[in-house]
C-alpha cells in the first residue's frame, strides 16, 4: 500500500558487509546468520576485528574492557557454533601479536590481565582447531 518494498529492505540488509563500531554485536551476529559461504565468514570475521581494534586504540584505562570482551566473546561463540574454531584462534593469536609484538595499542598489559580471567582464551581440542591443554595455557602467558 505504502509503496515501500519490505523484500527489498531485506535483502539489502542481508547483502550489507560492514560490521559498525557502535553497533558491532548485533550486526556481527545478523550477518552470522545469513553467510553462505567460508569467505563470508571471514569477512565478518575480519570486521568484527576491525571493530575491536578500533575500540583497543580508543580505550581509556579499563573502562572499554567490558566491550571489547563482548565483541571477542561473541567472535569466539560464534566460531564455536559453526565449528571453525581455528578462525577464532588466528584471530585472537594475531590480535595478541598486535598487542605485544606490534604494540598497536600502547601499553596493553592490564587488557591482558583482565583477557585471561574472562575464558575467551584459544579453543582447544574441537574440530580442525589442534590446539592443545598446554599451547592454551601458553598463549595467555604475557607477551
Amino acid at each position: 500500500m505504502s509503496g515501500l518494498d519490505v523484500n527489498e529492505l531485506l535483502n539489502t540488509r542481508r547483502q550489507k558487509s560492514d560490521i559498525s563500531h557502535e553497533n558491532a554485536i548485533p550486526e556481527f551476529k545478523q550477518l552470522m546468520q545469513v553467510t553462505e559461504k567460508d569467505e563470508d565468514i571471514f569477512k565478518a570475521v575480519s570486521q568484527m576485528g576491525k571493530a575491536i581494534r578500533q575500540s583497543l586504540k580508543t580505550a581509556m584505562g579499563n573502562v572499554n574492557h567490558p566491550v571489547i570482551f563482548s565483541q571477542i566473546k561473541a567472535v569466539r561463540d560464534e566460531m564455536i557454533d559453526i565449528d571453525m574454531p581455528e578462525i577464532y584462534n588466528d584471530f585472537i593469536k594475531d590480535l595478541k601479536t598486535r598487542i605485544f609484538q606490534k604494540n598497536e595499542f600502547g601499553d596493553q598489559r592490564n587488557f591482558w590481565a583482565d583477557f585471561k580471567f574472562q575464558k575467551l582464551g584459544l579453543i582447544r581440542g574441537s574440530g580442525n582447531a589442534g590446539v592443545t591443554e598446554e599451547e592454551a595455557a601458553e598463549f595467555l602467558k604475557f607477551g
